[in-house]
């Protein structure tokens, strides 16, 4: 178990101390979550982020990509169709 002290500046900032940074593999823009419990001890876990670079895989390729597009393309145009279709009832039923 690592503990450390460290001192709250007067804007309520503290620095975690390296040794902590370390344990928690935590590095500079990595975003850290404190809990309290009832009995009043603190928890502190790191989230630490991610760089686009690492997480590249994840992300869709390019033929899920064209795949979205052709169904968003069929979308409008099928929602076109029903407007127009929509309209031109409602002409008739206007001119009867």
């Amino acid at each position: 178990m690592v503990t450390s002290i460290a001192k709250i500046s007067p804007k309520g900032q503290i620095t975690l101390p390296a040794e902590i940074r370390r344990a928690l593999n935590l590095r500079e823009g990595d975003r850290v979550v404190f809990q309290v419990s009832n009995d009043g001890k603190v928890f502190i876990s790191g989230l630490p982020s991610y760089d686009p670079e690492t997480v590249i895989g994840i992300l869709h390729t390019e033929q899920e990509l064209d795949d979205f597009q052709e169904i968003r393309r069929k979308a409008r145009l099928l929602r076109a169709q029903r407007y127009l279709q929509a309209d031109r009832v409602e002409n008739e039923d206007d001119q009867n």
